[in-house]
């Protein structure tokens, strides 16, 4: 829910931006699992600093080292029966770096050239301190032996630099990385761009909290997204996987270079437009735009690769726009040229209802007759059209009782995904009541098995609590010796007689299901 915030936060402010002031946006995020791994890291260091300075004996120290070397071991037997070679081949390596590196070295130690591997360390120690650290400023504060502090953040200012350029005009990010996450950004890019002024402006985001404290991983007080979601619906992998690859797409190098044009597209229209409004040079840098498209589409085509829906759909709104500020097409909710442009005026919804509602009043009055032939399979091909057929085309049916179908005209999509949510949610409850059922078979099964023990023998297994029975079966004594008490074996009486009248029970229903047989 924390992470939830911080991105509803700033998504509310791009679309103000946006759709209320008209800003054109170009909205870059960067998600990292580095802070995970930083985490993971020092909770580790912290349990390993622990475990040194209890000061075990020698001999607790060797049994947990070989209890450590079978959870490896079993670590790394799961990866080889998921035939993840590679990532098993550098979990070993490793993992067993230490141990490695000293068996290597007595056994080929005298082959190396010391000075060779001191100036090797030496380089490797000064690239090191460049790419993983920060020099600090007067008045930081002392956080380590040598007056550094971790600097991961080049990850996120190289990202952020190869989309937007040598300045951005907003950084967001939580209120708990001003320090040192954006410092470290800053120092790097005003450096590296020779520009002491990389950011406009930081936008930050304050904290959930939870009875005064951070909601956060590392205090495990956090609540997740799915904790709420209601009904005990919960989405599956391939539903999450896909609304995952629908709205994430990946990058590359096409990508920014088309996107690059659409930004050299939009400065020169906004240029035209500024010189005298030469709609001509304006629309020019269109065609030259669209040419571009047309180059990616078709690479992407001929290499059999996917297209990235995203920067396409960038540019598509933006030729919109343009085509409907220069009058070119209405103003309209659709993207390029609507159906109504073309038909020479009048709303989809006006073309398309008399259609439907010709096609609604035939399904009802075959639903009408199917009902009185009792004529299930016609029945059904109703159904199928309005949850299979029509959702596809944007078409919503109501069935009303006793009134005529409501017919609506939805965004497709939204109806894909309440298909989809119902399935689920379907599926969800066949699930539940078979659980419901297995659950209950399993205990009539176990009622029914107990009901199977004679009364003498339903405490003679128990020989972890008694020692002596009586001729009845009944405990005398405990598995101590010591005799049964009169208040304990009164309750054992008791439940010799409840056991007693079912298993005479079962013995008359066996009984009579023989005789049944017999007869």
């Amino acid at each position: 829910m924390g992470h939830a915030r911080t991105y509803l936060t700033f998504d509310i402010l791009r679309r103000v931006l946006s759709h209320y002031f008209g800003y054109n946006i170009f909205y870059v995020m960067n998600i990292t699992d580095i802070d995970d791994k930083i985490i993971r890291r020092a909770r580790q260091n912290h349990l390993y600093g622990e475990y040194v300075a209890k000061n075990h004996e020698l001999s607790n120290i060797i049994n947990d080292i070989n209890d450590v070397l079978v959870y490896f071991a079993e670590e790394v037997r799961a990866k080889i029966d998921k035939n993840e070679t590679k990532e098993c081949k550098e979990m070993l390596l490793k993992g067993a770096k230490d141990l490695l590196s000293d068996w290597l070295d007595s056994k080929m130690g005298q082959t190396v050239n010391d000075n060779e591997v001191s100036y090797r360390v030496g380089m490797g120690m000064k690239l090191k301190s460049f790419g993983n650290n920060a020099a600090l400023q007067e008045g930081e504060g002392d956080l380590s032996g040598d007056r550094r502090r971790p600097g991961w953040h080049i990850e996120c200012s190289a990202m952020a630099s190869e989309l937007l350029g040598s300045s951005l005009d907003i950084h967001s990010g939580g209120c708990d990385l001003k320090f040192p996450h954006h410092d470290n950004e800053l120092a790097q890019s005003e450096a590296f761009f020779d520009n002491d002024n990389w950011t406009k402006i930081f936008l930050h985001s304050g904290h959930l909290t939870i009875a005064g404290c951070k909601m956060s991983k590392s205090l495990k007080n956090f609540i997740s997204i799915q904790d709420h979601w209601n009904n005990g619906y919960g989405p599956s992998n391939s539903s999450a996987n896909s609304s995952v690859s629908s709205s994430y797409q990946r990058w590359g190098i096409d990508e920014i270079e088309l996107n690059n044009k659409l930004i050299e597209c939009q400065s020169k229209v906004h240029s035209s437009f500024c010189d005298n409004v030469d709609t001509k040079s304006a629309l020019d840098a269109l065609k030259t735009y669209v040419s571009a498209v047309n180059f990616y589409v078709e690479k992407k085509r001929t290499s059999d690769s996917k297209f990235n829906s995203q920067v396409l759909r960038k540019g598509a709104e933006y030729i919109t726009g343009i085509f409907k500020v220069v009058g070119l097409i209405p103003e309209c909710g659709e993207m390029g040229f609507s159906s109504s442009s073309l038909s020479g005026g009048g709303s989809s919804e006006e073309f398309v209802m008399p259609y439907l509602n010709s096609l609604a009043e035939f399904r009802d009055n075959v639903r009408k007759k199917a009902r009185e032939l009792k004529a299930t399979d016609i029945l059904k091909e109703c159904d199928r059209l309005r949850d299979d057929v029509l959702p596809d085309l944007g078409v919503r049916l109501e069935d009303k009782e006793s009134e005529p179908t409501v017919i609506k005209l939805v965004d497709k999509e939204e109806l894909l995904r309440e298909k989809e949510q119902k399935k689920k949610l379907e599926e969800f409850k066949a699930i539940e009541k078979q659980n419901k059922k297995a659950a209950e078979d399993a205990k009539k099964a176990a009622a029914e098995a107990q009901n199977k023990i004679p009364p003498s023998e339903m405490f003679r297994k128990d020989t972890n609590k008694y020692s002596k029975f009586d001729e009845k079966g009944i405990p005398t004594h405990d598995v101590e010796g010591e005799e049964i008490s009169k208040a304990q074996l009164k309750k054992l009486n008791k439940l010799y007689q409840v056991q007693e009248k079912k298993y005479t029970s079962y013995l008359e229903s066996k009984n009579t299901k023989g005789d049944a047989r017999d007869l």
